[in-house]
């Protein structure tokens, strides 16, 4: 139920933007990344994504969605290994302090969060031992900091963005390529 409004929820949201934007709403590139992830109680593990851009929206506004994947682990009390991951759908919105897809940005955005963990628990009195997996949805918001380098066809990037996911946080730190911006 909770996807079916969310769904309905942007798919209006985007009739109601999108006349609005339309003349404006161009492919401008798209970028591949990677990098380290810091959850909150959890080890540091790794992210993987791919994005796109368009704009701008207005004169230094870019729109970047994206898909990212990350997991982590951590070690329990007994010394069972634990995992988390997360698959994440996001919108972010880039403003670039030069007016133009170049050099530093900052910006914010939205993401709908697919975790899924698992844990081990010892059954006393019998001392065996069981794994449970569990997953959840979460929407997310993020505030984000970054950096756009000019390498002469391509264009790297490094970006710094705090996902707040509803009681579970992340701090992640990306590098990766942008292709096909103009």
């Amino acid at each position: 139920m909770k996807i079916k409004v969310m769904l309905s929820s942007i798919i209006v949201s985007l009739l109601v933007i999108f006349p609005t934007f339309a003349g404006q709403f161009v492919f401008s590139g798209a970028a591949v990344y990677g990098g380290v992830v810091f959850p909150e109680d959890w080890d540091t593990g790794f992210n993987v994504g791919a994005g796109a851009t368009f704009g701008p929206l207005t004169e230094g506004l870019y729109l970047f969605p994206s898909l990212t994947y990350w997991e982590s682990s951590a070690v329990q009390e007994d010394d069972a290994e634990l995992g988390i991951s997360n698959f994440s759908i996001g919108v972010d919105v880039h403003y670039f302090f030069m007016k133009q897809q170049q050099g530093a940005y900052v910006g914010g955005g939205l993401s709908y969060n697919m975790l899924n963990w698992e844990y081990s628990y010892i059954s006393y009195p019998s001392g065996s031992r069981y794994w449970v997996d569990n997953s959840e949805s979460k929407i997310g918001f993020a505030p984000l900091g970054g950096y756009l380098f000019n390498l002469g066809s391509m264009t790297a990037l490094i970006e710094a963005k705090y996902n707040l996911i509803s009681d579970f946080n992340t701090f992640q730190i990306c590098l990766g390529l942008m292709f096909g911006k103009k």
